[in-house]
């Protein structure tokens, strides 16, 4: 007798299964709305959180003193990286509503090509964001003493160290570079650095100001809820200043400050890669539940079987 096929299914879905498919296909489809809800979200708020770093002036301030050349243009191109992933996942989010809504196997399908390429960038910023915070940690602390000995030349200062020693200080409630007294930095760090046959210790600013009364710029003193000066006098003069002076250096607050702007940006990537994985999982299972009864139906990512009986 021929062998005459019935029908095309998918390899794990038996005539049993039928009844329960419209089940299947509607949870399928609720649940890649909700998936695509996070995604979206997600992907906002890494572009706000990548455009928001790479526009305030203080985070580039803290970079100019802590980094050198090299890691800042790492750092901006893992910024561009952001913004990209954040906003192809804004698109693709979008696309998945639109597979979802439809039940549309040729936008599902093209759902399907985008993740699998959007998965790899994230992947890249993720990988980015983690080798970022380890190079900033092995790189600030010799750049932030670097910029301090040779370049910090007080509030009044012009020059982008200065400027951004100046607010770094005062914002971070910090003085000097390390992080036990740092305010003695001023006069007593010392790297061996030589300039001119003459060796290079303490700040720019105390070596300039060695014979006067000002030894601490106004950066370092404390202020009252009012924003006022405790002691300003005392603070500028005085070895002993406690309470109108900041004592503690800013090299542990600078780093974690930037350690945790890069690990943002990347465990929203990390968190974007894992949303995705369930996007793969949740579109296969939409994708095995959608079998018409009465026509052969073939779709984009699966494997069938051809169902067939004697006649």
């Amino acid at each position: 007798m021929p062998v005459i096929p019935k029908k095309i299914s998918w390899a794990w879905i038996d005539d049993g299964e039928v009844p329960n498919r419209e089940g299947r296909v509607s949870c399928a489809r609720y649940a890649l709305v909700v998936l695509n809800i996070f995604f979206l979200t997600l992907g906002i708020l890494l572009v706000c959180l990548a455009v928001w770093f790479r526009s305030l002036p203080a985070n580039w301030n803290v970079l100019a003193v802590s980094t050198s050349t090299k890691t800042r243009e790492d750092v901006h191109t893992t910024t561009m990286f952001a913004i990209a992933a954040g906003s192809t996942t804004i698109a693709v989010a979008f696309v998945g509503f639109c597979g979802a809504i439809s039940n549309s196997k040729y936008v599902l399908g093209m759902f399907f090509l985008f993740m699998a390429v959007h998965f790899v960038l994230l992947l890249s910023v993720g990988g980015l964001g983690i080798w970022l915070r380890a190079k900033i940690v092995a790189d600030s602390t010799y750049q932030l003493q670097m910029s301090f000995i040779r370049a910090y030349s007080g509030d009044q200062a012009e020059n982008v160290e200065s400027v951004a020693w100046k607010h770094m200080q005062s914002d971070l409630k910090c003085c000097g570079v390390t992080a036990k007294d740092g305010f003695k930095d001023f006069r007593n760090l010392d790297v061996g650095l030589k300039e001119n046959g003459q060796s290079l210790k303490g700040a720019a600013f105390w070596r300039q100001n060695n014979f006067t009364n000002v030894q601490w710029p106004d950066s370092c003193c404390t202020r009252n809820e009012n924003r006022f000066y405790v002691d300003l006098n005392k603070c500028r003069q005085n070895e002993s200043a406690s309470g109108a002076r900041y004592e503690t250096g800013c090299e542990v607050a600078i780093e974690v400050l930037l350690n945790n702007d890069v690990l943002l940006l990347t465990v929203l990537a990390i968190l974007q890669v894992i949303i995705e994985a369930v996007h793969f999982c949740t579109l296969r299972q939409l994708e095995a539940a959608t079998v018409d009864d009465d026509t052969s139906t073939i779709t984009l990512f699966s494997f069938e079987r051809t169902s067939i009986t004697s006649v």
